[in-house]
């Protein structure tokens, strides 16, 4: 699956729909932002964190 790269805003109610499956990394942009995260499990209920370096995703924080 090819690498993707979302600006999300609160002016326009912007959400994204992950897969199951898809490797994720979030940053806000902005100081004091808030991030809101739905799963289709709760907390504890599954084993899923893996954590990756930042530059695994493509050699580390992109420009936006």
């Amino acid at each position: 699956m090819p690498e993707t790269c979302h600006k999300l805003t609160s002016a326009t109610l912007d959400f994204l729909h992950v897969p199951a499956g898809c490797v994720t990394a979030l940053r806000a942009l902005e100081e004091h932002s808030k991030l809101l995260v739905m799963s289709d499990y709760a907390l504890g209920e599954i084993q899923d964190e893996i954590r990756f370096p930042l530059s695994y995703f493509n050699g580390g924080p992109q420009k936006i």
